[in-house]
């Protein structure tokens, strides 16, 4: 009886060996790295296959850098638009992906901006106007203008400017381009949000005046928090300011975070802090007590 032939046996696919790396979150820190190795090699394999599944999960894992470049570096403007459209987070996916592509993809996807789907029109302007930025700042000035409303205009200007900041002379050219803009757009919430968080290494009163400026209390929460962390060496009554200004803060999230920063300032100048302590207007009574115990003299005492 002749011997039955082996039936060969198939090689699992990506898509298959991807379910034993499944996606744990947004931060890439809880998913297993070789899930991120597996999309880049499937890229390279059928790049046409790989897109098709990153679309499936709404192209979260452009997140990690890896798998923005491998899809950034070959990218064509359709398919920015197609991330745009389809992303989970449309900011994210499309200047990650996007500033691995070339300058030409970039601007061609600014021009198919009015294909953008409603929803996704302020996160993918904002990112379209940052890469942008990074190209031409004239040729980002003049895309984010030309948007439709001034919400979508307003995304594209705090675009830009967090492109700019990190730049050696990048608050210089926010000024000016702030100072330039008419009031809407200077008073909108993207805009006072990246001005607010642009400035405070040399203005962190004018940070704090702009960041209070959003009406958005997510935002503002956000930006008021951020300014508190960045501005806690250099100014520190300004950074308990926006502590205090930020919205639904619970009273416990107050406390740690304003007593880390009068711990530090105590450390470095106990004078100072203690002085602002005794006369602060910007704590308010009932809660100086609480925070007392920081800034008293060593050994407990006045002596």
């Amino acid at each position: 009886m002749a011997a039955a032939s082996a039936v060969p046996v198939q090689p699992p696919s990506f898509e298959e060996r991807l379910k034993a790396v499944p996606w744990k979150g947004w931060d890439g820190r809880a998913s297993d790295p070789g899930r991120f190795a597996l999309l880049v090699d499937w890229l390279k394999v059928d790049r046409r296959a790989a897109m098709e599944f990153l679309a499936k999960n709404r192209f979260r894992e452009l997140r990690n850098p890896a798998v923005a470049r491998a899809v950034g570096e070959k990218a064509t403007a359709s398919e920015l638009l197609e991330i745009a459209n389809g992303a989970e987070s449309p900011w994210d996916a499309v200047f990650g992906a996007g500033k691995w592509a070339s300058p030409g993809v970039v601007n061609a996807m600014a021009d198919l901006m009015p294909s953008v789907i409603p929803e996704a029109a302020g996160p993918t302007a904002g990112a379209v106007a940052g890469l942008l930025a990074g190209i031409n700042l004239d040729r980002a000035m003049a895309f984010a203008i030309s948007q439709q409303t001034d919400q979508v205009r307003a995304a594209a200007i705090g675009g830009i400017f967090d492109e700019l900041r990190s730049g050696a002379n990048g608050e210089a050219e926010i000024r000016s381009l702030y100072g330039s803009l008419p009031p809407a757009l200077q008073n909108s919430d993207p805009v006072l949000f990246s001005y607010g968080n642009a400035i405070w290494g040399s203005d962190p009163v004018a940070a704090l005046q702009a960041l209070e400026g959003i009406s958005s209390p997510k935002m503002r929460g956000m930006g008021l928090i951020t300014l508190s962390q960045n501005a806690a060496s250099a100014s520190p009554e300004t950074a308990i300011a926006a502590v205090y200004a930020a919205p639904g803060m619970s009273d416990q999230a107050i406390y740690n975070h304003v007593s880390q920063i009068l711990q530090n300032w105590n450390a470095v100048d106990p004078q100072a802090a203690a002085k602002f302590l005794s006369t602060t207007q910007i704590i308010p009574t009932a809660d100086v007590a609480k925070f007392s115990p920081i800034v008293a003299p060593a050994g407990g005492g006045k002596g």
